[in-house]
């Protein structure tokens, strides 16, 4: 993504699937939000609600990260309302969001400021206001 974002990428064609104007890409799309959205929704899943959270994420994720040899997926507009950022799929996928619409201002119950921290690509941590 760094490489589209900064006019670098060799052979765009190679990879016009992702950057068209399709209903579902990998940039934009609802089906990882939505198992993280239904996993945050609840304060303890069941070994039912797990399998199938594990299931979408290796039918979703471990296709993609092989194909476009990736390591994590960072996706934002998705808000965990009481929970600030999160991760799904083993931590293979991060949920962010930035949160200052005044469409969310009635869900206002974790004004903690939070920014998700990578380094060296592999370490990913939640750095949380005090």
């Amino acid at each position: 993504m760094s490489l589209y974002l900064l006019d670098k990428l060799e052979k765009k064609s190679n990879y016009a699937d992702i950057f068209s104007q399709s209903k579902e890409t990998p940039l934009w799309t609802r089906a990882l939000g939505n198992i993280g959205l239904k996993q945050y929704a609840t304060e303890h899943i069941s070994d039912a609600m797990k399998k199938q959270t594990d299931a979408l994420c290796n039918s979703n994720i471990n296709m993609v990260k092989k194909v476009y040899n990736i390591d994590k997926i960072y996706i934002g507009h998705t808000p965990l309302l009481t929970h600030g950022m999160g991760s799904i799929c083993n931590s293979d996928v991060w949920m962010t969001d930035y949160g200052q619409s005044k469409a969310f201002g009635q869900f206002k119950t974790n004004n903690t400021i939070q920014v998700l921290e990578i380094r060296d690509d592999t370490k990913v941590t939640i750095l949380k206001s005090e």
